[in-house]
């Protein structure tokens, strides 16, 4: 294809693999940390004592899971908060307790390396304190007529929002500045990895909380606009310096990965096929996964788009095409993804989307079969 290169470069790739697997890092959710010698020395060095373990430490688990309580975070369920708005979850899944170290190995503190990487990570998560909160609570409750709404903070391990729940009818996504950066980070670690399949990034970055806020809203509105499900956009605006992304929330919602696989196996033709859409109105999701494909009643909804360059369009919706094969094949296998996509999708687009499978392949929300989906794929161009 004119204007592209296969990479072949290995020492590039891998300056590309260990950038992305940076940024997936930062963001991502990483288990089980390797403790070096000059960890345990410093370890050895904390004027701690050991954290509880066996049975002891079962009878410290709270009803959540969780260790003991940090006197300073309650989990105050249906307490009201400074304005009075009903709480269900005070304490936000996205608000780790500084108090609380994460859990140990072998009973034994974790080492101070480890601790000031969680810190670094707990300042890019873009905590938001009550007060600032409280006020876009009130914000959005008066502009929708509500009074004393409920308020319920939703579960998510969410890096670009705080994501929240009033009256059980609006959805509402709140962006502080540090969710932007994080923004950011994810935006040059995806131009990188792209690189590694021989185009240029076509992944942009919003410079405000209140951009970010904004895109959305305005991607919600063009996937409704073309036909494709999505929740209904209401509004975005700012307040105190923090984007807010109001839209209708679905209630009996599961996400694609939480089906059977035999619903799984039927809905992948509509998977692809919405995706066929937004590509032929100009449209790129540029996150597809299956976190952000929602069935409601059968139907296939579309959440968390992007924003990609229109100059590389072509390349996004390879890459989009990628993302979908990535998302399908560990529910259904690599034969039955490929046939689904190939409903919607030539064997020359599905060629150009193998080109992506291998950057998608390290990106640490994907984990499929690159080879198997290749070696489909390859079948069927034959």
């Amino acid at each position: 294809m004119a204007g592209r290169t296969r990479g072949t470069d290995t020492d590039a790739r891998g300056v590309i693999a260990v950038a992305v697997s940076v940024v997936g890092w930062v963001v991502g959710d990483q288990q089980g940390q390797e403790v070096d010698a000059d960890a345990d020395e410093a370890r050895e060095k904390r004027d701690q004592p050991p954290h509880e373990s066996g049975a002891a430490a079962t009878a410290g688990m709270d009803s959540d899971g969780g260790g003991d309580r940090c006197p300073e975070q309650e989990d105050d369920e249906g307490d009201e908060g400074m304005t009075g708005h009903v709480r269900e979850r005070r304490t936000k899944p996205n608000r780790p307790c500084a108090h609380a170290p994460p859990a140990a190995t072998n009973d034994i503190c974790p080492p101070i390396a480890y601790e000031g990487a969680m810190e670094i990570r707990r300042f890019l998560r873009g905590q938001i304190d009550d007060d600032r909160l409280d006020r876009v609570i009130t914000e959005v409750a008066a502009r929708y007529g509500r009074e004393d709404p409920s308020v319920r903070y939703l579960d998510a391990d969410n890096w670009l929002s705080t994501p929240l729940v009033l009256d059980e009818d609006l959805f509402v996504k709140v962006i502080s500045k540090q969710n932007s950066l994080i923004h950011a980070l994810i935006t040059t670690g995806r131009n990188l990895g792209v690189f590694s399949a021989g185009t240029e990034g076509f992944f942009e970055h919003f410079g405000t909380p209140y951009g970010m806020a904004k895109h959305e809203l305005e991607a919600t509105e063009r996937m409704r606009e073309i036909g494709v499900n999505a929740p209904e956009p209401l509004e975005a605006l700012e307040v105190d310096g923090l984007g807010v992304v109001v839209l209708e929330y679905l209630p009996e919602f599961r996400p694609l990965d939480e089906l059977d696989r035999e619903a799984e196996r039927e809905l992948a033709p509509k998977l692809f096929a919405a995706l066929r859409t937004m590509h032929d109105h100009g449209l790129a999701h540029g996150d597809l996964r299956a976190e952000n494909v929602l069935i409601l009643d059968g139907d296939l909804y579309f959440i968390d788009a992007t924003n990609v360059g229109a100059e590389s369009r072509d390349a996004a919706r390879s890459y989009d095409a990628a993302c979908g094969l990535a998302a399908l094949e560990p529910l259904i296998g690599a034969a039955a993804t490929v046939d689904a996509a190939a409903t919607a999708y030539t064997a020359a687009e599905l060629l150009a989307a193998r080109d992506f499978l291998d950057f998608v392949n390290i990106r640490p929300d994907h984990d499929f079969d690159a080879a198997a989906l290749k070696g489909e794929i390859e079948k069927r161009a034959a």
